[in-house]
């Protein structure tokens, strides 16, 4: 995990509740596991908002020719044409339907409900166990002969709004929610 976060806030408080949340932040800091359980399921949630939106902040780069090609079942997905009039082939009704409703890496599923989370140390893993998701993640050459070019569809990242969730969860446990509002002043 990154370093330490710091927070660079003056305010005053009275001391019997400043002293009342100091105690309460020293009794939570030494079971930091709900901390780290909420931001592995706020992890395991961004990645699937990740999949929903195929891509975020930016949008992935569309599926090829030939993967599209090959996922409505190759020459199956076509109809047979007009005799002796190339380029009269047309999608099927099956292959239309299944275009539609076709999203970037996702096929069957399996990816999205691989990614899991751990408490390790002080810290937090949240990933897959898949062989293949790096290179679907990172992109790179692949296939017979690393002849295919598989572009980087970023499916494994903290979004801005995920890290000031972070913030608040870290906040919230280690200093309480009494301090969030003590006389009118929020952190």
């Amino acid at each position: 995990m990154p370093g330490p976060m710091q927070f660079d806030s003056r305010f005053t408080l009275d001391d019997r509740a400043f002293t009342r949340a100091v105690r309460g932040a020293i009794a939570r800091g030494r079971d930091e596991r709900p901390a780290l359980e909420a931001i592995g399921e706020l992890g395991r949630t961004s990645i699937a908002q990740n999949f929903a939106e195929q891509g975020r902040p930016d949008a992935w780069k569309p599926l090829s020719a030939a993967t599209l090609y090959e996922r409505i079942g190759g020459s199956r997905g076509l109809t047979k044409g007009a005799p002796g009039r190339p380029g009269t082939r047309r999608l099927t009704k099956r292959a239309e339907r299944g275009l539609a409703g076709m999203k970037i890496l996702i096929r069957t599923g399996r990816l999205l409900r691989s990614i899991a989370w751990k408490i390790v140390g002080h810290g937090v893993d949240i990933g897959t166990n898949l062989i293949y998701a790096r290179i679907l993640s990172l992109g790179g050459m692949a296939g017979r002969g690393r002849k295919v070019k598989i572009p980087a569809r970023p499916y494994a990242m903290w979004q801005e709004s995920d890290k000031r969730e972070i913030r608040r969860i870290l906040t919230e446990h280690f200093l309480g929610k009494g301090l969030f509002d003590l006389g009118g002043i929020r952190l």
